[in-house]
């Protein structure tokens, strides 16, 4: 329907305690995110996310590294967990 906005479901971040944040970016779907079907230069620097995000104890350094090239839209939610990882808003 043109020219009629449809209302959307929004969250505001900033009122959600930390472990809400994690139940809504869950850190498992992108550990088992299957890259097989993505073009190969994508599909390393989503494995790269993934092996980095797969401690117990992650390692700020490698993460911010490894965002300066870009972090990929292709795994859903993997863009959303790292920038707040990155802007503190998640502990790690």
């Amino acid at each position: 329907m043109k020219g009629k906005l449809e209302k959307t479901a929004t969250i505001d971040v900033e009122e959600l305690e930390e472990e809400d944040l994690l139940d809504f970016f869950p850190l498992d779907h992108i550990s088992y995110f299957d890259t097989t079907k993505l073009p190969g230069r994508i599909r390393t620097k989503v494995e790269s996310f993934q092996k980095i995000l797969s401690y117990n104890k992650i390692n700020m350094r490698k993460l911010k590294d490894q965002c300066f090239t870009g972090i990929p839209e292709d795994c859903p939610g993997l863009r959303s967990i790292v920038w707040r990882l990155v802007l503190g808003l998640i502990s790690n």
